[in-house]
């Protein structure tokens, strides 16, 4: 099987598309060299929001694609949701929480999240609640029509 990763933008606030966007990364396994394109999308999430299906469901992914892209009917994607991992990650790199030297290491500690929120509010100010669980379903909406092929069924598995 082939992989391939992309990033596709979308809105960061879809009641307002025009004031910018985030890039939502996808990882999708496919049949090397399919006769036909498949006729089927499976979709693995990660449970969350706040997990990075790219991430948690690395072993599954495989798992599938081993045995559904052989039959060359398949094709097996999974996406980051907002806010983690390579989806616009929600980190606080700019309040130096979250590093090996911080009071909490890699972890944040309850001293450092008025630090890491301030940190927040300067990359994303009001936006930062855009980084729901409604923006991810829309994002995840956005990704299925952007990948879906014509004619294609699409399964959705949260793990």
């Amino acid at each position: 099987f082939a992989s391939e990763c992309t990033f596709l933008p979308v809105p960061l606030d879809y009641s307002r598309p025009w004031t910018g966007t985030i890039d939502v990364f996808v990882k999708r396994l496919t049949p090397r060299k399919p006769a036909v394109p498949p006729a089927h999308a499976v979709w693995l999430l990660a449970g969350g929001p706040g997990h990075a299906s790219a991430d948690e469901v690395e072993p599954l992914h495989a798992l599938l694609a081993e045995r559904l892209l052989p039959r060359g009917a398949f094709e097996v994607f999974t996406p980051d949701f907002r806010g983690t991992s390579q989806s616009a990650r929600l980190g606080c790199r700019g309040s130096q929480a979250e590093m090996p030297g911080s009071p909490g290491g890699v972890a944040i500690d309850a001293s450092e999240w008025p630090g890491c929120i301030e940190s927040l509010q300067a990359q994303y100010g009001g936006a930062s609640r855009r980084f729901s669980t409604s923006d991810a379903a829309r994002d995840l909406h956005a990704l299925m029509e952007r990948f879906r092929r014509p004619g294609q069924s699409i399964s959705v598995y949260g793990l």
